[in-house]
């Protein structure tokens, strides 16, 4: 009695088709979860870069508007003054005069800062993927503004008045919140 059955040649062939599948499978699933992390990165940091920019810790206040590509920010907290800049796909911050640098914001297409008034700082941004994003960032008062007689912040930075920061989903429309 004769019973049908696979050869060895079959089974290594089926083996090996099975073998490229699971392979390839993974590699999909691998590049989708890097597409999505990606995703979930460019708001973040973009959240992130605002709030240290508006953090009571560093006490920035706005000097000047060199350009629409370089501000200049005043730290309390450490006496020194701070270049906001926009050059090569980043936004970074450095010491005015030699020093540090800290890169704050990656896979910038476009930024351009705004001086609004005193206190407020309005950045927008073009992200490499099409994404615009702006944001006014509010920061502690001057010294000038300390010794006017008052601190200011409730004048410009109320909240309720301004937004906060705003995330368009694509380069021809922005939706708001803050």
């Amino acid at each position: 009695m004769r019973r049908s059955a696979f050869t060895l040649a079959e089974s290594m062939m089926a083996l090996l088709i099975s073998m490229v599948t699971v392979l390839a499978l993974g590699q999909t699933v691998k590049i989708v979860d890097q597409v999505n992390q990606r995703a979930l990165d460019m708001p973040t940091d973009w959240y992130l870069f605002v709030t240290e920019l508006e953090l009571s810790d560093r006490h920035f206040s706005l000097y000047r508007c060199q350009d629409e590509q370089h501000t200049v920010l005043y730290g309390a907290a450490t006496k020194k003054y701070y270049e906001l800049t926009a050059e090569n796909g980043r936004i970074f911050l450095r010491l005015q005069h030699g020093g540090g640098y800290l890169p704050m914001l990656y896979q910038v297409q476009a930024a351009t800062f705004k001086r609004l008034d005193r206190q407020r700082l309005e950045i927008e941004v073009k992200r490499s993927n099409g994404y615009r994003q702006t944001a006014v960032i509010c920061l502690a008062p001057s010294q000038e503004q300390h010794a006017a007689g008052g601190d200011g912040r409730a004048e410009h930075c109320d909240s309720r008045r301004f937004g906060s920061v705003s995330l368009s989903g694509w380069s021809s429309k922005t939706d708001s919140s803050s």
